[in-house]
């Protein structure tokens, strides 16, 4: 065994010491330093708690927005790229089973690639699943009018991750953060510190992502959940069990993309695919939480900072949560007869709910200086495996050096 262990040393340090294997190991070494670099400067912090003395309301009433409910999907996948996908029915098959369940909305949102508008569709919405890296880490683009090929395959630190939700949005309507449970690829303390997204599944096929969502809501982070299916196929009983009502004030394009920016809507998750409640309305007033819903609920209950159940009643149609001064954020969920209902929060602000969230995450000058000093450092540990590299650069500075010179 010892003999084993011995010839076996000898082994690895020939190959260290072997130029082609110096030269490998400078090459992954310099391709990992601009790995890393490349997302640049990102001032990421996990963030306060909601705080000040009003309250935003996703839902809140008035003349103005009085307009229909709106079935939605934004993220199911129809056959694509040659049948390497997993979808296994066309988008036209797709689209035309959600339409038989009363979809008002049909987003398919294939990896990679944006389908056209089918004739007579009046509420289309370009839209996507973006990310093809090994960590899993995914998201739905809508409203972008090109697909972003960027993303960083390998692995992703919190930098990657906001440098590609920064990137995305750049050209987007809309950013969700799709099943952050999956693989793990997004953590509670990623959810902590990203920014910049508008949402993040919730419940899906794939996604457990409500303690995601408590996470970035506890931090400050004003996301909405989004229910979805995520379907692949519409004979294995993927359509219909998980969907959002979005309260717009007409049936337009322009009203939806504004409903759901500032939250209203309702998230549905229905294994028997009916949506057997709906929400009357949510009010705020003299520092009481009322929710008044179409019909009685088996359970209705009140979340907040954490996740923690602040209040639950059940066999109900209507409930008051009496709201303290330790509350930041105050979500409400409910059960009927099996049929879960998601609605967005209400939670604490100063002035505008949304302007530090939105906010850029990072700097044009930290970003070009981080990229510039990555570059630098792969070119030196390049010219420590490549003895050639050096002599270029030797024989560059020279040059420069000779062409500094003045001359008679």
């Amino acid at each position: 065994m010892r003999r084993v262990l011995r010839i076996s040393l000898r082994v690895a340090t020939t190959l260290v010491a072997s130029r082609a294997a110096r030269r490998l190991c400078c090459l992954i070494i310099a391709t990992l330093v601009l790995y890393m670099a490349w997302p640049g400067w990102r001032s990421l912090s996990t963030g306060a708690p909601f705080s000040g003395d009003r309250w935003y309301n996703p839902y809140e009433r008035s003349d103005e927005n009085v307009g229909p409910w709106l079935k939605a999907s934004f993220h199911s996948h129809g056959r694509a790229w040659l049948g390497l996908s997993d979808g296994e029915h066309s988008d036209q098959e797709l689209f035309a089973n959600y339409r038989r369940r009363n979809f008002d909305i049909v987003g398919i949102s294939n990896y990679q690639r944006i389908r056209p508008p089918f004739p007579g569709e009046d509420l289309y919405f370009e839209c996507y699943e973006h990310g093809f890296g090994l960590g899993g880490q995914h998201q739905t683009v809508i409203g972008n009018k090109s697909v972003r090929w960027l993303d960083a395959p390998l692995f992703q630190t919190l930098r990657h991750k906001q440098w590609i939700i920064d990137e995305l949005r750049a050209g987007a309507e809309l950013v969700i953060v799709n099943h952050p449970n999956r693989k793990n690829s997004y953590t509670l303390d990623d959810m902590k510190s990203l920014r910049g997204y508008h949402g993040v599944e919730i419940r899906t096929r794939f996604a457990k992502g409500i303690d995601h969502w408590d996470a970035a809501l506890s931090s400050g982070n004003p996301v909405w959940g989004f229910c979805a299916d995520d379907c692949h196929s519409v004979t294995r009983g993927h359509i219909g069990n998980g969907w959002i009502l979005v309260h717009a004030r007409e049936r337009s394009r322009e009203a939806v993309l504004a409903a759901v920016k500032r939250g209203e809507f309702v998230n549905v998750r229905a294994m028997n695919r009916l949506a057997v409640n709906g929400l009357e309305s949510l009010e705020v007033n003299d520092g009481v939480l009322t929710v008044q819903l179409k019909r009685v609920a088996d359970m209705i209950r009140f979340v907040g900072q954490g996740g923690k159940i602040l209040h639950w009643v059940s066999r109900a149609g209507r409930a008051e949560y009496e709201i303290s001064e330790d509350d930041s954020y105050v979500r409400i969920e409910l059960n009927t007869r099996g049929t879960f209902l998601y609605l967005n929060p209400i939670f604490r602000h100063a002035g505008d709910p949304f302007a530090a969230h939105f906010a850029p995450a990072g700097s044009s000058a930290g970003t070009a200086t981080v990229r510039v000093m990555g570059v630098m450092l792969a070119m030196l540990v390049l010219a420590i495996g490549f003895p050639s590299l050096r002599r270029v650069l030797r024989l560059g500075r020279r040059s420069r050096q000779h062409g500094s010179e003045p001359t008679e």
